[in-house]
Order: structure tokens, then C-alpha cells, then sequence
């Protein structure tokens, strides 16, 4: 996964004096990305906080401390810049082609019709297309034999 760049990061608690209760905040890069809802127990404002920053870690992959959870003490503040440091591009591997099928063998051919011009209409499979057609010297003989062998059975009929 790829990670966000954070020049920067601030995460608190704070108090509403006028409240009194305490919700916390994180802000990345000079952007609010979290504020939690206002609740009478630091503690658990601190617990909410750190949920919240665990899924943000997650969601941004981001790599951002918890709040320690103590109880009583002077708000803390983290303030912290990152240096700049240059990451590799990721090397993205190309993925398989599907192998092309085989090449057609007589074994696709269902059969074939000699008009009275002698052309040749081969009836094929349905599975066989344009693409998978690639007709060879073989073939060519083969379904010369298959005609010869058809013509000559014919005409010993009409004999």
C-alpha cells in the first residue's frame, strides 16, 4: 500500500471549559482529519482518541502514535515534522497474458462443402474463431485426402 506523505502532525486533548468535557483532535499536514465527540471522562476521550487514530493509520496509512492514557496530567501536545525523505516508485510486476489458444487442427473441423466451382467451405467448431485459425502445409494435405477420399467414395455410389 502506498503511504501518504505527512510533512506534519498535531494530536491533543482538549477541555471545554464551558462544558467541561474533553474531545480530542488530530490534525495532519495543517488539516483537521479528526475530531472526536465531547465526553465527561478524560479517559475516555483518550480511549475514543486513540480508536480514531488507529483507524486513521489505517485508512491514510499513516503511521501516527496513540495518546498515552494517563489520567490528571497536562494536556500534551505532539508536535512533529517529518524529514523529507525520497521513496522508491514501486515496481509493479506485469501480469500474465492468458496463453493464446492452440492452433486449429482438422479435429475442429466439422465438416467441409466442394461447390461446383471447387471452393472449399470448411464448417468449424464454435468455439473457433479468426484468431485461433492458423492453417498449415498439413492441413492443406490432409484435407486434400479428406476430399479425395469423399469424391472417390461418391462416385464409387454413382457407379
Amino acid at each position: 500500500m502506498k503511504r501518504n506523505k505527512v510533512e506534519s502532525y498535531t494530536i491533543r486533548l482538549l477541555k471545554n471549559n464551558h462544558t467541561k468535557r474533553y474531545f480530542g483532535e488530530v490534525i495532519l499536514n495543517g488539516i483537521k482529519e479528526i475530531s472526536t465527540a465531547e465526553m465527561m471522562s478524560e479517559i475516555n476521550a483518550i480511549k475514543a482518541l486513540n480508536k480514531r487514530i488507529e483507524a486513521l493509520n489505517k485508512t491514510k496509512a499513516v503511521n501516527l502514535p496513540n495518546y498515552p492514557e494517563i489520567r490528571g496530567h497536562q494536556p500534551i501536545m505532539y508536535n512533529y515534522t517529518f524529514e523529507q525523505i525520497e521513496e522508491d516508485p514501486e515496481q509493479v510486476k506485469p501480469k500474465p497474458s492468458k496463453p493464446k489458444r492452440k492452433p486449429f487442427t482438422p479435429y475442429g473441423l466439422n465438416g467441409y462443402f466442394v461447390d461446383s466451382n471447387g471452393n472449399i467451405r470448411l464448417h468449424l467448431d464454435r468455439r473457433a474463431s479468426a484468431e485461433t485459425i492458423t492453417l498449415e502445409t498439413d492441413f492443406f494435405n490432409a484435407l486434400a485426402e479428406m476430399v479425395k477420399r469423399t469424391q472417390e467414395a461418391n462416385n464409387a455410389k454413382h457407379a
